[in-house]
């Protein structure tokens, strides 16, 4: 199961793989300049039994879960993930990527905060696992 995650993440990864525009959110932070994370979270909407998860669910999951503890913003993107089941069979899911970008001092406060988020959609849509991916950049942005 975790080689098909990774390659789902990794095929996802490749079909979005977008470029941050950080000067809006830079006003939010107080600052135009510094090291950032990038976080991206890959949620898949299949569940075993059930239904996948709905535009409804996941738009009530980002208001009770997400924007809470990340009210300055952040960006969902959609994708379909593909990989190859363990009987070698190809799967595709719809899935989203949440992408949340905050100055590299807060990373502890934060980093648990994204942790809440993973355990919550786990729980909630009886998932095995939430990617996550984090990234360090350097942010300059003239206003």
């Amino acid at each position: 199961m975790k080689r098909r995650l990774a390659t789902f993440a990794l095929l996802v990864l490749l079909a979005v793989a977008p470029a941050m525009e950080v000067g809006a959110l830079a006003p939010a932070f107080g600052t135009s300049a510094g090291k950032f994370i990038r976080v991206e979270l890959y949620f898949g909407f299949d569940r075993q039994g059930q239904e996948p998860v709905s535009d409804s669910e996941w738009i009530k999951f980002l208001s009770d879960e997400v924007t809470p503890r990340f009210p300055s913003g952040f960006t969902v993107l959609s994708a379909v993930g593909q990989y190859r089941g363990g009987d070698g069979s190809i799967v595709r899911e719809q899935s989203r990527v949440l992408l949340i970008l905050y100055p590299k001092s807060e990373k502890r406060k934060n980093g648990a905060l994204i942790e809440e988020i993973r355990a919550a959609y786990k729980k909630q849509f009886r998932q095995e696992s939430v990617l996550r991916l984090d990234f360090v950049r350097s942010v300059d942005v003239d206003f």
